[in-house]
């Protein structure tokens, strides 16, 4: 029989063992701890035999890629570095609208099953825009659950698609607040103030500009995120539109 004092012991070896060795211990740990109930105790123990998720891979690596070559308009960066599915980014207002010199701090927040499924994103300055609600929440097609629109408002090829990366986000949300989509507002008081400010005119002058930017990422845009969304194509499906 095992007890706690050998299995520390064996744990302190690991670097030695094989993978295969590593496996078997990790479930015969389990077992262990288990049954002694000190699972808490000696969890780090554990830790460096569990894999990282592959969503979490690829979020680190945009991370790495975002502080190497910074991109024009945005600077992004973890709320906790240890947490990669909570970020921060400060978007700056795009030139010509009515956002031109402000910095806008907002928060993205990830699921495990990224890139199959979008983030959350919310401003925490506050914003005046038709699609972010008075709570800071952005309501855009990019970040809708992919499918199919079940009130027929969108298409399936303007909602989330795993080829989506933080980057091709926030330059569609710069896009946004160039160009907002008065048909379908989350504040529809903004949307109102804006056609009677504007002469029934939203503000578009730097539509141009950043679509053609967005355009551009998008076919560079990762190759871990295509061969993902190739090889889970099929569970798309099976999410529900929003």
């Amino acid at each position: 029989m095992f007890n706690a004092h050998f299995l520390i012991l064996t744990c302190n070896r690991r670097k030695s063992l094989s993978t295969s060795a590593h496996a078997a211990l990790r479930f015969r740990t389990l077992a262990i701890f288990t049954r002694f109930d000190c699972l808490t105790v000696n969890f780090a123990l554990i830790l460096p035999f569990m894999s990282e998720p592959q969503s979490a891979l690829l979020l680190r690596k945009q991370l790495a890629e975002l502080n190497k070559n910074p991109v024009e308009g945005f600077s992004a960066g973890l709320i906790d570095d240890n947490d990669i599915y909570r970020w921060e980014v400060l978007i700056i207002g795009p030139p010509d609208t009515l956002y031109e010199g402000g910095f806008f701090k907002a928060h993205l927040y990830f699921p495990k099953e990224y890139p199959l499924r979008p983030p959350k994103m919310k401003f925490i300055t506050e914003i005046w825009h038709p699609n972010i609600d008075k709570n800071g929440d952005v309501c855009i097609s990019i970040l809708h659950e992919p499918g199919d629109d079940k009130w027929g408002y969108e298409k399936a090829s303007e909602r989330w698609l795993p080829v989506h990366t933080v980057e091709t986000i926030l330059i569609s949300v710069i896009s946004m607040l160039a160009d907002p989509n008065d048909e379908s507002p989350a504040n529809v008081d903004a949307a109102m103030l804006g056609v009677l400010k504007n002469g029934g005119k939203t503000i578009r002058i730097s539509k141009g500009k950043w679509h053609g930017v967005l355009e551009k990422v998008k076919k560079n845009v990762c190759r871990d995120n295509v061969e993902i969304f190739r090889q889970d194509e099929g569970k798309i499906s099976g999410v529900d539109g929003g």
